[in-house]
């Protein structure tokens, strides 16, 4: 409803094994990663009460489990971290999964990947820093030259492009806690270090705005989410620590900084609001 209360869709979860999700920029498909010896990715056509069909051939077996899966801008490819693999998908008009050229690609310990907002771009945060690629419309990826870039952090976890794709900032483990590395980005994919800083001391996720201006922490084994402001050059700000009714291993932020997470062992779901016009109060 326009109060933002969610009423669950009836009949039974289509999809039990699911950890991660992503739906496509018009809504049409949802895409789940799936835990468990399987090692699969599922998608779904969504309806218009919201009720979850499967597409023809799906699920879809990867070689390792997958944890994290984004679409690209024109919902057209489908990226899959899974372990030391990267999966590109090409996503028909029926939702239809097919394997892109050169798929899978090895990245050291995927994290959540990034497109940028002209789709010609993926940025992949990783142990052995940000690996960077050129996107073709098949969904071919090429290594942008000095690629993987490193980063201060020990190891990459989320990624997001600002400012209309010339800012990248990646989230991820260091020796003090959860670190903000944020990069130029040339035409070309290739990254020039701006600066970065500490997030917060004992992290375990991390979760950015959909415009990139505001990151979400979690503290290790606790049930505080750190609110960040980013600036146009990677400057933060802190905003605001929330409370969540138990420890949280998963965050999300919405466009207007709504703030939703999920608590330990697929604990309750939270949502905060903001009370003003001023994001994170």
């Amino acid at each position: 409803g326009t109060s933002g209360a969610l009423t669950p869709v009836p009949g039974a979860a289509p999809d039990s094994a699911a950890h991660a999700v992503a739906f496509s920029p018009s809504g049409t498909f949802l895409a789940a990663a799936n835990e468990g010896s399987g090692h699969t990715v599922s998608i779904f056509w969504v309806g218009a009460s919201g009720a979850l069909t499967a597409v023809s051939g799906s699920p879809v077996t990867l070689g390792a489990e997958p944890w994290s899966l984004t679409f690209s801008p024109n919902g057209q490819l489908l990226e899959v971290s899974a372990g030391e693999s990267l999966y590109v998908f090409t996503v028909s008009a029926t939702g239809v999964l097919k394997g892109a050229a050169g798929s899978p690609h090895s990245v050291k310990a995927t994290g959540h990947a990034a497109f940028n907002p002209a789709g010609n771009l993926l940025a992949v945060p990783g142990s052995a820093g940000v690996s960077m690629f050129t996107v073709a419309s098949s969904g071919a990826l090429t290594a942008v030259a000095g690629s993987p870039f490193s980063a201060s952090n020990q190891g990459g976890e989320a990624a997001v492009f600002a400012t209309g794709g010339k800012v990248l900032s990646v989230a991820g483990f260091g020796s003090k806690g959860e670190l903000l590395s944020t990069y130029s980005v040339a035409a070309s994919g290739v990254l020039t270090t701006i600066g970065s800083g500490e997030i917060q001391g004992t992290p375990t996720e991390a979760g950015f705005s959909p415009s990139a201006n505001m990151v979400a922490t979690t503290g290790y084994d606790n049930s505080a989410v750190h609110l960040h402001s980013i600036g146009s050059t990677g400057a933060l700000a802190e905003i605001q620590t929330l409370t969540n009714p138990d420890p949280v291993t998963s965050i999300a932020i919405a466009a207007n900084g709504t703030v939703a997470t999920e608590g330990l062992n697929r604990g309750p779901l939270a949502v905060f609001v903001h009370s003003s016009s001023s994001i994170g109060t």
